[in-house]
C-alpha cells in the first residue's frame, strides 16, 4: 500500500513536470514561472499527506525519493537540458528544493494531526511565494535589494495579500473564531511571514516562511 501511495505521488509530479516542460516550450514561459508552477504542484500534493500517509517516516521516505529525483535531474546532462529546465533554468541548485522538502517533513511531524498548523504554513509557502515570484517576474516595475536579493514591491505586496487570504480562508473554514479575531490573526501571520521572506537569503525562505508561520499560528491557536 505504501509503495502504491509513493508511486501515485511520484507519477503525479512526473506528469506535472512533463506538462510544464511542454507548455513552457510551446508558450515560451519564463524559467522562473515554470519552476514556481512545479513548486505549486509539490505544495498541492503535500496538502493531501495527512489523509494519505500514516506516519512521518512514510512522508520522509517519499520526500527523500523526490529529492533524489531532483539530484538526478540536476546532474544528468540530458535530463537537465530537458525536464530539468523547469527547475534549473534560472541557475538554481537543488538546495531550495531540499529545504522545501525538509519543511514538509517537519510540518507533518510537528502538526500532530492539527490540520491548521500543517495547512497554514504549507499554503503560505506554496502560493504566496509562487505568486509573488510570478508577479515580480512578469509585472515587477519597482525593484529593491535586501540582503543581496533583488525583490520587487509588486511581488512583496502579492506575497502579503496571498498569505493573508490563505490564512484567512483556512481559519474561516477550520476554526470557530469570530471574523474579527480571524482577520487580526491573518494580518499578523501574513505580516510575519512576509517579513521572513524579505529577510531570508536565496532559497532560505523555503524553510523560514513555514517556520515563522507555524510558530505564529501555534501562538494564537
Amino acid at each position: 500500500m505504501f509503495l502504491a501511495k509513493v508511486s501515485g505521488v511520484l507519477l503525479f509530479l512526473t506528469v506535472v513536470l512533463l506538462l510544464i516542460y511542454v507548455f513552457g516550450k510551446k508558450y515560451h514561459l519564463h524559467f522562473e514561472i515554470q519552476r514556481k508552477l512545479l513548486h505549486i504542484a509539490l505544495g498541492l500534493v503535500s496538502l493531501s499527506f495527512p489523509c494519505v500517509f500514516e506516519s512521518t517516516f512514510e512522508v520522509a521516505l517519499l520526500m527523500i525519493v523526490a529529492l533524489l529525483v531532483l539530484l538526478v535531474l540536476q546532474y544528468t546532462p540530458i535530463l537537465r537540458r530537458t525536464l530539468g529546465e523547469s527547475i534549473y533554468g534560472v541557475n538554481r541548485s537543488w538546495f531550495g528544493g531540499g529545504l522545501f522538502v525538509a519543511s514538509i517533513i517537519t510540518l507533518f511531524f510537528l502538526a500532530h494531526d492539527n490540520y491548521v498548523l500543517y495547512f497554514g504554513p504549507l499554503l503560505t509557502i506554496t502560493f504566496a511565494d509562487a505568486f509573488a515570484a510570478i508577479v515580480g517576474t512578469q509585472y515587477g516595475k519597482k525593484y529593491y535589494t535586501l540582503l543581496g536579493s533583488n525583490k520587487s514591491i509588486e511581488g512583496t505586496v502579492t506575497f502579503f495579500i496571498t498569505a493573508f487570504l490563505a490564512i484567512f480562508l483556512l481559519l474561516i473554514f477550520m476554526t470557530s473564531h469570530s471574523l474579527l479575531v480571524i482577520t487580526f490573526i491573518s494580518i499578523v501571520v501574513a505580516s510575519v511571514s512576509t517579513a521572513a521572506e524579505l529577510f531570508s537569503g536565496r532559497d532560505l525562505d523555503n524553510i523560514t516562511v513555514p517556520a515563522v508561520t507555524f510558530l505564529a499560528l501555534q501562538y494564537f491557536l
